[in-house]
């Protein structure tokens, strides 16, 4: 995608509404990014799903637990359908056996691809 400093990271951030950019504007999905109020952020950063270099895992908590969190955090879906919601992203990436792993039970690319499966959790468009 691009060499070391090339802007990937910096990009996302202007996308995502993390960076305000210091000239023209960021319009995603024909919205402009930082004219949007906080709920329509949210809104459209739940249509989104981004994987930075260093995954964010949350460390208490497991692998399933990882990727299970935007389901539970941004849906209503009962608990059974996260279940294979979760063991079907995790199977996607080559990691349902390691469900109950913690973060640092795992390999930095095993890591990587968790942080993967949770940024796919939700089926963004983005």
């Amino acid at each position: 995608m691009g060499g070391s400093g090339s802007g990937k990271t910096t990009i996302l951030r202007l996308i995502g509404g993390q960076l305000t950019p210091q000239a023209g504007s960021i319009t995603v999905d024909g919205a402009n990014v930082h004219q949007l109020d906080t709920k329509a952020l949210y809104a459209l950063r739940r249509k989104m799903g981004m994987l930075f270099q260093h995954g964010a895992l949350f460390t208490d908590l497991t692998v399933f637990e990882n990727v299970a969190f935007p389901l539970r955090e941004h849906t209503d879906l009962p608990e059974e359908m996260i279940r294979d919601l979760v063991l079907m992203k995790l199977h996607a990436v080559g990691l349902r056996n390691a469900a109950q792993l913690k973060p640092a039970e795992v390999s930095g690319g095993m890591a990587r691809r968790v942080a993967c499966a949770r940024a796919i959790a939700l089926d963004p468009q983005l």
